[in-house]
């Protein structure tokens, strides 16, 4: 599964754009790990899940 790649800054969340939509927004968290996990997805790939729903740290 392709994801864009997109680069995220703290400037943005500040921005009038405000910060990117989680494009996975129909999913819980979990459901979104579980669809990573079954489709044996790479790690860039999750961490990408981690990051629209906030939980990577700075």
């Amino acid at each position: 599964m392709d994801f864009p790649k997109q680069q995220s800054t703290h400037d943005e969340e500040y921005s009038l754009e405000g910060p990117h939509a989680n494009p996975f927004e129909p999913f819980s968290y979990e459901e979104a790990c579980d669809y990573a996990e079954t489709h044996d997805l790479s790690d860039e790939d999750c961490d990408l899940i981690n990051f629209y729903f906030t939980l990577l740290e700075d």
